[in-house]
């Protein structure tokens, strides 16, 4: 399916690439499942966006410890995107990225890595976690914010 590579990518953003699979194999099933309670199919895409979203938060919700994050390029290699926003530009190191992107709350970090990683508007980022889109700003406005708290640890350090 030409989404699995996508999926397979937020997925990792989110729960790391360990758990993955696991978390798009949850969503393609679940999807595949409910696919009769799809009333709009051009809605296809934001629909297991969703359910993959809300499959990786309720894995982060479980956890005993803080995920392993590494994000991946298209072609699943591990790699630290090229991002043109802030603060994502300014962060030299890797590891300062994956730490600081595992201390957010699973509903910040889904709010980034959708906007970010995914480059979606955040019309539909609101669309896709079913949130509004007041509260879409809020969370990445507060996800912004640790992440630059975060960014001027790093370099006080």
């Amino acid at each position: 399916m030409t989404y699995s590579p996508e999926m397979f990518r937020l997925a990792a953003a989110m729960v790391g690439p360990d758990d993955a699979a696991d978390m798009v194999q949850e969503a393609f099933v679940s999807a595949w499942r409910e696919l009769p309670r799809l009333r709009d199919s051009d809605r296809w895409e934001a629909w297991l966006r969703s359910i993959l979203m809300n499959r990786c938060r309720n894995a982060l919700r479980t956890r005993s410890r803080r995920p392993k994050l590494v994000l991946l390029d298209p072609d699943g290699q591990a790699n630290v995107p090229h991002m043109r926003h802030e603060p994502m530009r300014d962060v030299d190191n890797r590891w300062a990225m994956r730490d600081a992107l595992a201390a957010l709350r699973p509903e910040d970090r889904a709010v980034i890595v959708l906007h970010y990683l995914a480059d979606l508007p955040l019309r539909q980022v609101a669309s896709v976690l079913g949130l509004r889109l007041g509260t879409v700003k809020s969370r990445l406005n507060a996800g912004l914010r640790a992440l630059r708290a975060a960014d001027e640890e790093e370099e006080l350090a």
